[in-house]
C-alpha cells in the first residue's frame, strides 16, 4: 500500500475514532452516535463561556469530525476542560472527553496516560486506538480483548482485528473481519456500522482492493460522513486512477475551502495533480504547509510529508518529515509513510 492510501489508515486511528469513541450510554458503554437534525437548537448551549456536561462536550467533537464543521466547537470543549480543571479534578467523564482531544491533537501518549486508569468500553476503545497510534499493538489487543462481555460482539472483533492488521497486515483478517461484518450488521447501529465498514475499507485499500473499498463505503454521504471514512472513498477514487470524482464531488461540498481539515486538502491537491487542472487546490494546500511549518507543527508532520510526496515532489523534504513524524506516531500508517519516503532504513 503506499503512503496515499497508508496515511488515513489513521482514519480509524487518528480521526474517525471521533465517530465510534462517543458512542457510550449506560449499562453497556456503547450507544447511538448523535447526528443533530435541521430542527436541533444547537444555540441552547449558548453563551460560549457556558460550561458543557460530558455529554455536550462528546456531541461537539462527534460534529468536529465532519466535513464542514467550522471548528468552534472542539473550541468551546477545550474550554470547558480548562475552566474545569481550574475548580479542581475533572470527573471521569471529562477525563475521556480530555483523551478525545489529546488524541484529535495527535498527542497520543498523553492521551494512552489518562485512559490507562479509565475501565468503561468507549475508554477502553479509545486506548486501543491510541495505542494503535503509537505502535503499541500488544497493548491495543489487550484493550480490545477487555471489552468481551461489554459491548456486542461484533465491536469487540472488529478492535481486535483492526489491531491485529496495524501490527502484521494480513489478508485473512480482512475476510474474517469482512464474515463477521455480513452476519452482525443487523445487530449493529448505523454509526457503528459505519465504523466496522470503514475498519474494512481501510484494509482493503492496503491490500490494494479500492473497488471493495467503495463498496463498503456505499452508502456514505460525503457531505454528513466523518471525514477519515471521506478520506478513504477519496482515497480509492484516486487509486482507481478517478480524480475527477473526488475534484467534483468532494470539492463541490465544501463550504469554506481554506478552512478544510487538512487529509481533505491534500487529497483534493493531489487530485488536481493528476487530472492536470486547475492549481486551485495544490495553492490551499501549499499555504497550510507553510503554516504548519511557520508554527513547527511537528504532531502533523506526516502531512507535511504528504504534501512533499505527491504535491510539490521534493523527496529529500518528505523524507525527513516522516523521520519527524515517526518520532512520536508509529502506526501502520506512519510506518507506510516510513516506506514510501525511503526514510524506513533510516528510522526504523
Amino acid at each position: 500500500m503506499s503512503a496515499r492510501e497508508g496515511r488515513f489508515k489513521g482514519y480509524i486511528m487518528k480521526q474517525f475514532v471521533l465517530l465510534f469513541v462517543a458512542l457510550h450510554m449506560p449499562g453497556s458503554g456503547i450507544a447511538e452516535q448523535l447526528f443533530p437534525q435541521p430542527q436541533d437548537v444547537i444555540a441552547s448551549w449558548q453563551p460560549a463561556n457556558t460550561l458543557l456536561t460530558a455529554r455536550q462536550a462528546n456531541q461537539l467533537l462527534d460534529e468536529a469530525s465532519r466535513l464542514n464543521d467550522p471548528g468552534y466547537g472542539t473550541a468551546r470543549v477545550e474550554h470547558t476542560l480548562i475552566r474545569r480543571q481550574q475548580q479542581g479534578e475533572l470527573a471521569r467523564d471529562l477525563i475521556y472527553v480530555k483523551a478525545r482531544v489529546l488524541q484529535r491533537n495527535h498527542q497520543f501518549a498523553e492521551a494512552a496516560a489518562l485512559l490507562s486508569g479509565l475501565d468503561d468500553p468507549a475508554s477502553r476503545l479509545l486506548l486501543a486506538t491510541v495505542n494503535n497510534n503509537l505502535g503499541r499493538f500488544d497493548e491495543a489487543i489487550s484493550a480490545c480483548k477487555a471489552l468481551t462481555g461489554k459491548v456486542s460482539h461484533a465491536i469487540m472483533l472488529t478492535c481486535l482485528f483492526d489491531a491485529r492488521y496495524q501490527q502484521s497486515p494480513d489478508a485473512a483478517l480482512y475476510e474474517q473481519l469482512s464474515a463477521v461484518a455480513r452476519t452482525t450488521q443487523r445487530a449493529l447501529n448505523d454509526a457503528q456500522q459505519l465504523w466496522v465498514n470503514s475498519t474494512l475499507a481501510a484494509m482493503a485499500l492496503d491490500l490494494n482492493k479500492p473497488t471493495e473499498a467503495l463498496q463498503h463505503l456505499r452508502d456514505i454521504s460525503v457531505a454528513r460522513a466523518p471525514v477519515s471514512s471521506v478520506a478513504l472513498w477519496a482515497q480509492a477514487h484516486l487509486q482507481l486512477k478517478q480524480p475527477a470524482t473526488v475534484l467534483n464531488q468532494l470539492g463541490s461540498q465544501l463550504e469554506s475551502p481554506a478552512s478544510a481539515d487538512d487529509a481533505i486538502l491534500l487529497l483534493l491537491a493531489r487530485a488536481s495533480v493528476l487530472n492536470n487542472s486547475d492549481p486551485h487546490w495544490q495553492q490551499l494546500a501549499s499555504q497550510r504547509i507553510d503554516q504548519r511549518k511557520w508554527r513547527k507543527d511537528w504532531s502533523h508532520a506526516a502531512y507535511i510529508a504528504e504534501y512533499h510526496l505527491y504535491i510539490d515532489h521534493h523527496s529529500d523534504q518528505a523524507r525527513y518529515y516522516a523521520s519527524k513524524n515517526w518520532q512520536q506516531a508509529k502506526g501502520l500508517a506512519d510506518r507506510r509513510l516510513l516506506q514510501q519516503t525511503g526514510a524506513a532504513g533510516e528510522s526504523l
